[in-house]
């Protein structure tokens, strides 16, 4: 009897999936009624408005339980134990248009309760303006991952969040910098530089963690840009 791989059970996970997320695929498409013109003159009375003539789309569905502590996030795998060219590296090599990120329904199989269709070229620009991730790694130890915050992103590249579903999302405005404190971006400066309230009010007691902005155990782990 042979074993899996990690990837193999990904992937089988993944396929029960495929149904909706090619139903999501087909919204990077816009469909509107056809005007006087194209109606009476040229056979038309529906434009397809597709924003490429071909493009390729990345999906990651993950296990329904871990919405709860995740939902506000997307990943990207950075490596592999194989060592095998993972997600990001591709992305970086200029492969991708849009990626489908989403949530497994715990009552409907083969449907996400929640997901988000974004743009990946504005991924891309966000990484080369040294935008904002966390390094994560799975808990069995076996891959690492980007972890980005969705509305950071969208916050930073208008344009890049095209549609979602079951999730609340809001583009953050453009910060001022990063806080000094939690490394959370901060729309407040004083003379010391950025800070939240929060920050400045509790942490330097504590020892320069903020449980207000609950970042002290993921600041160690903030990166800038893209992985090197």
């Amino acid at each position: 009897m042979s074993i899996r791989s990690d990837f193999e059970i990904a992937f089988a996970f993944q396929a029960q999936y495929k149904d909706h997320l090619a139903e999501i695929a087909q919204k990077v498409t816009r469909v509107d009624v056809a005007g006087w013109l194209d109606d009476t003159r040229r056979n038309t009375d529906f434009l397809v408005i597709a924003m490429a003539n071909d493009w390729r789309i990345t999906a990651r569905v993950r296990q329904a339980d871990e919405r709860y502590r995740y939902g506000a996030q997307f990943t990207i795998r950075l490596s592999r134990p194989s060592g095998a060219p993972t997600e990001m590296a591709k992305i970086k090599a200029g492969f991708g248009d849009f990626g489908i990120y989403g949530f497994a329904s715990p009552d409907e199989p083969g449907r996400l309760c929640q997901w988000i269709l974004y743009n990946i070229a504005l991924l891309r620009c966000y990484l080369n303006d040294d935008g904002r991730w966390y390094q994560q790694r799975n808990i069995d130890g076996s891959s690492d991952f980007a972890a980005f915050d969705v509305d950071e992103v969208a916050g930073a590249q208008l344009g890049f969040l095209l549609n979602s579903e079951g999730g609340a999302f809001d583009a953050w405005p453009p910060p001022c910098g990063p806080c000094r404190v939690c490394g959370r971006p901060s729309w407040q400066n004083d003379e010391i530089g950025p800070m939240h309230p929060c920050c400045a009010q509790i942490s330097f007691r504590l020892g320069g963690s903020c449980p207000a902005c609950g970042e002290s155990d993921r600041r160690q782990h903030t990166k800038w840009g893209w992985p090197s």
